[in-house]
């Protein structure tokens, strides 16, 4: 029996390492375009009894891709707000967890696009309060700089939308993580709507032509969106 002991704790250190290995929910979200990879993962995670920070950090970071690729926006809408509630709960626990609320003011921004801007202008308040905070926190989270600088450029000036902060926000963020495409295509649309278009046409050619290794997904739509806008400039 002495010697079953032992063997009993290293057979329960595996269970307790495989439990808390997240290296398939990774891999899902890698390829986040693959939706029933991503929900299989959603699955797995939910039917777990206890849920620790870590299960509902990722839970909210998967049905944030989840809704992405969605293409009704009821279906959208539904991913998104189960996003939220994960991370309402996650924050609730801790917080200051950056990432957390770096992807709640992310689902809040999708939230806002699906419904539209007009109609989610109460939404803009706490996507600012949390990207505000992150940056309080992290000065250098590239993250909440590009969505600060989405936010701005989309409210109408009313709502305190403002191009000349975009820019500088955007621009940050390009500087922070240049290894992600979505900050370059996001900094050009700013760029035109302040009417820098030379500096634009620079933006989108390295954009088109650059190596974006942080998502490659993203990396090949903003490629394609990259090239559109380009041969719109006049």
């Amino acid at each position: 029996m002495k010697k079953l002991f032992p063997m009993f704790l290293l057979f329960a250190a595996v269970v307790i390492a495989a439990a808390d290995d997240y290296s398939a929910v990774e891999d899902a979200i890698i390829k986040w375009d693959d939706n029933a990879g991503i929900y299989a993962q959603i699955e797995i995670l939910t039917n777990k009894e206890t849920k620790s920070d870590t299960d509902l950090f990722y839970l909210t970071k998967l049905y944030y891709y989840y809704g992405i690729e969605k293409q009704k926006d009821r279906d959208k809408l539904a991913a998104f707000e189960e996003g939220r509630k994960y991370a309402d709960l996650l924050l609730a626990n801790d917080p200051v967890h950056t990432e957390g609320m770096y992807y709640l003011a992310a689902i809040l921004g999708k939230i806002g696009l699906v419904k539209g801007v007009l109609k989610s202008l109460a939404l803009a308040k706490p996507i600012r309060e949390l990207c505000e905070k992150i940056i309080s926190i992290d000065p250098n989270h590239p993250g909440a700089h590009h969505i600060l600088g989405v936010l701005l450029r989309k409210l109408p000036g009313f709502a305190g939308g403002d191009n000349k902060r975009s820019r500088e926000y955007l621009a940050k963020a390009c500087e922070l993580r240049p290894t992600y495409s979505l900050h370059f295509y996001e900094f050009a649309e700013t760029l035109i709507k302040v009417k820098e278009k030379e500096k634009a046409r620079e933006v989108l050619e390295h954009l088109i032509n650059g190596d974006f290794p942080k998502d490659r997904i993203q990396e090949a739509r903003d490629k394609k969106d990259g090239e559109k806008l380009l041969s719109e400039l006049k």
